[in-house]
């Protein structure tokens, strides 16, 4: 008897059992969406599809949604749409009405958000191998889509389950393969044949370079389509999203021969054919244009000094932190810009506590520089550049002492920047971040 319970006791060690998983003979009714609970239990190495990170096996949730004529009788089953959403939580409910007269289950993930690969990878790997169990989905046709860091996971999901045939991005482009000779390059080394991928991105996002980065490095036989919106780094309007998904449905379902095979120490795979490209009629123009993005950087360590009154001593401290941005620049077109073409003009704006009562709001204050390349940019080669510092000053004062306006303690904020590219002395493209710094009126 003892041998027995040691024996039950390490399987059960081994084994973990999820208590919350969904039963399989659970009834999930059409024309509703309803939360499913499952698990991934594997061990697999994604390496070939240049995937790093092995999945993280758990407990994981994902709501789906079935179409209305749905049947599990049906004889070739339903197309898949699975949805990622950068925060978490992704739902079918937006997508239903297409979804429905399409006649595709919706699958969203709830647990894959921007963060560690690992648990994306376990929560689609689990919501995969729970619903095509489940439900009667069809093998060879199974999309997915997302937003931002969704869009990212979308590329990962289609190369690591069989039987997909599209993504449609929104706001960014592949994962980054970070393993072998293809490091910091788009994983695309899984892609599947046939297979349609549809890019859809705002004029002004922060990832815009994307549009000209992703193309040339996918596989001859994907089919490819682009298409900008307006606004910056958001998600694209609901029919813009319904017609990429009509668009990658209606790709070719045969697969196409691949051109030669790229040698070895090329990291890029042949360039398509034909890539689809459109923009906005209102936003169209002759004229060149340019992306820009920006990221703040904290420079150096802090810098303290001690405040000094020259008759009562030491009343405070004054702290000094430094900060700039890192730009980068990049034409929206294959062309590349020529030294001498671009001139790139920027304002830093933050807000100066002087610590005097009528300052409610403080003072806001701008420091301008520009910055012109010494070489061509292009997509491929953008211009990049480090702002002029600007230091930023927060004075704490000891028990006792005060400022004018009766603070015990001041803090300089930093506002954000404004960048203008001006290509031939014209306007080519802004970044204003964040967007609320318009108020503070053009320049």
């Amino acid at each position: 008897m003892r041998n027995l319970f040691f024996t039950l006791c390490i399987c059960a060690c081994a084994f973990p059992a999820f208590a919350e998983v969904t039963p399989a003979d659970f009834v999930v009714s059409p024309g509703m969406v309803t939360s499913i609970t499952c698990a991934y239990t594997g061990s697999e190495k994604l390496d070939a599809s240049g995937m790093l990170y092995p999945p993280q096996q758990g407990e994981y949730n994902y709501k789906v949604y079935l179409p209305t004529n749905y049947s599990p009788d049906h004889e070739t089953g339903y197309p898949v749409l699975f949805i990622m959403s950068p925060g978490g939580g992704a739902s079918p409910s937006s997508y239903t009405a297409g979804l429905n007269s399409r006649g595709w289950i919706g699958i969203g993930l709830i647990e894959a958000k921007n963060g560690p690969w690992s648990p994306i990878i376990g929560n689609f790997l689990a919501a995969h191998d729970d619903a095509v169990q489940r439900f009667k989905i069809k093998a060879d046709e199974k999309y997915a889509t997302g937003f931002s860091g969704g869009a990212r996971g979308s590329s990962v999901f289609a190369q690591i389950r069989p039987g997909f045939r599209g993504v449609l991005l929104c706001g960014a482009g592949f994962f980054y393969d970070e393993t072998g000779r293809h490091k910091n390059v788009y994983g695309v080394r899984n892609i599947p044949n046939p297979f349609a991928v549809c890019m859809l991105m705002g004029q002004d996002d922060s990832n815009g370079v994307e549009v000209d980065l992703l193309p040339p490095v996918l596989p001859s036989w994907v089919a490819q389509k682009i298409e900008r919106h307006e606004g910056g780094h958001v998600n694209a309007p609901r029919e813009l999203i319904e017609a990429g998904l009509d668009w990658i449905s209606s790709q070719p379902a045969t697969a196409t021969a691949p051109a030669s095979a790229a040698p070895e120490t090329t990291p890029a795979q042949p360039a398509p054919a034909v890539v689809q490209t459109t923009v906005d009629p209102a936003l169209a123009s002759a004229k060149p244009q340019a992306d820009v993005r920006v990221l703040k950087k904290k420079v150096g360590k802090m810098e303290r000094v001690e405040l000094v009154h020259k008759t009562k001593g030491a009343y405070g401290f004054h702290d000094y932190t430094q900060w700039s941005y890192g730009v980068t620049v990049a034409p929206r077109s294959a062309q590349p810009l020529e030294v001498g073409s671009v001139r790139v003009a920027y304002r830093i704006y933050w807000k100066d506590d002087t610590g005097h009562k009528g300052d409610k709001n403080k003072v806001c204050k701008f420091q301008p520089g520009t910055w012109e390349p010494t070489q061509p940019v292009s997509t491929a080669k953008p211009g990049i550049f480090d702002t002029d510092i600007v230091k930023l000053g927060r004075t704490t004062m000891k028990p006792g002492w005060h400022h004018a306006d009766g603070s015990t303690s001041l803090k300089d904020e930093l506002e954000g920047i404004w960048v203008k590219v001006f290509i031939n002395n014209e306007l080519a493209g802004q970044k204003i971040d964040p967007p609320s710094l318009v108020e503070q009126g053009d320049w």
